[in-house]
Formats: structure tokens, sequence, C-alpha cells
């Protein structure tokens, strides 16, 4: 059973269980933000619909760090490059670390982050259900929001008279 913090507090208590929590110790508010997400990450029942905005919040912590890492390289001028193993290389491109931290391709994760964007909710609900796959609810997120609700019935029928 998962509780509130105020809840486990109480339940400790009364069952006279030491109740103790844990302080992060990170440098900045950067660092502070992708704790919290990496620890909401953990959550068991967190679907890929949920875990791309989520992640999505990271994107300006993560750009700002490659573009530092991108301006310290060209500082280096004419150092001869270090040989860095490919296990020991960065992932590469941000919108891939996100997408592996969703837990999901790169593909989906374009598609979920689009529907999360741009759909209604009543088309995230549809996906989150299972009921319209992240493809068909991507084509339909990319029409105006007055139209998207009209087209998920209509496409639902179409999945299930095929």
């Amino acid at each position: 059973m998962v509780t509130p913090q105020r809840s486990q507090r109480e339940i400790c208590t009364k069952h006279g269980i030491e109740y103790r929590t844990e302080q992060a110790d990170v440098a900045n508010r950067d660092e502070a933000v992708l704790w919290i997400i990496k620890n909401q990450l953990g959550r068991r029942n967190l679907q890929a619909i949920d875990r791309v905005p989520l992640v999505e919040r990271q994107r300006g912590i993560l750009e700002a760090q490659a573009k530092a890492r991108q301006v310290a390289h060209l500082a280096k001028g004419t150092e001869i490059p270090v040989v860095i193993l490919v296990s020991q290389r960065d992932d590469g491109r941000v919108r891939d670390k996100l997408a592996k931290q969703a837990g999901v391709g790169r593909t989906t994760y374009v598609l979920l982050k689009e529907i999360t964007e741009k759909g209604t909710p009543e088309l995230v609900e549809a996906v989150r259900n299972k009921e319209i796959s992240a493809k068909n609810a991507a084509t339909i997120a990319s029409l105006p929001k007055e139209e998207q609700n009209e087209q998920i019935p209509l496409l639902d029928r179409q999945l299930v008279t095929v």
C-alpha cells in the first residue's frame, strides 16, 4: 500500500516503528529536480504516457549540460582528444536519453510527447487505457482539439471492424 508521507509517519508511530527520512545531497536546484524525477520514475504504477511528461521536465537541464560539454570540448583547442571507450561514452542525444528513462523507444517517445502536449484529456486517457495506439492517437492529436474527441470513437469502430 502506498500512502502519503504524513500517513506513513502516523502509521509508523501507531505501530512503534521508527520513522526515518533521508536528506538528498544535491549541489544545486537542477540536481534536485533530476533527483526528484528519478525517484518518481521508480513508481511502479506509472505508464509510459505518464512517464514521458515527467522526464520531459529534464529536457532543459540536460540540454544545458550537453551545451556545456560542447563548449568545454571546443575550449580544449588543439589538445589531442582523449580516447573514450564506447561503454563509457555519453548516451547521445537528449531525446534518446529521455526516451530511455521513460522506458520507450525514441519513436514512441516522440509520439507520446505529441499526444500529451497536443491531445485532449480524453485522447490521453484513451491511450492510458490502451483503447487506442500511440501511433493512431498521435495522428488524432495533430488535429484541432475540437475534432479530436470526435475521431476517437470513429477510429475505435474502425479497429473493431477490421
